[in-house]
């Protein structure tokens, strides 16, 4: 009985968590298009997605784990490939040697456990 409470309880919490991201994305949104950005234009609407996208696994967690385990993975991915697209692109400005090392193992260490759990999920019992 205590597990069936606990379980609900986490399923409440997550998915408080998404509405919050999700209406910090859409939060940035409205300033953006109240005009009460001045610059930055390209780094608001980049947040707002960001924050949308971090949103969607977490309000899908309470009606569906299978559907937030995928969404999450491609959340992770896309967060992978978006910071190292901001490293190393020609046009990036010059990070620390820690940043670009940091960045490179986050992405591959995705890769790794994705590798691993796309591994054990299809050996046969």
């Amino acid at each position: 009985m205590a597990e069936i409470h606990r379980a609900s309880v986490r399923r409440l919490l997550v998915g408080v968590v998404g509405a919050y991201l999700a209406s910090m994305g859409l939060v940035s949104f409205w300033m953006l298009a109240a005009g009460n950005v001045v610059e930055g234009h390209a780094g608001v609407v980049f947040a707002g997605v960001a924050f949308l996208v971090a949103a969607a696994p977490a309000i899908a967690f309470p009606f569906s784990q299978r559907v937030a385990k995928r969404l999450l993975l491609v959340v992770l991915i896309l967060f992978a490939a978006a910071t190292l697209w901001a490293v190393f692109a020609p046009s990036a400005t010059p990070v620390s040697l820690t940043v670009k090392v940091a960045v490179l193992a986050f992405a591959i260490l995705l890769v790794f456990r994705t590798w691993l759990a796309l591994r054990v999920s299809s050996k046969p019992d």
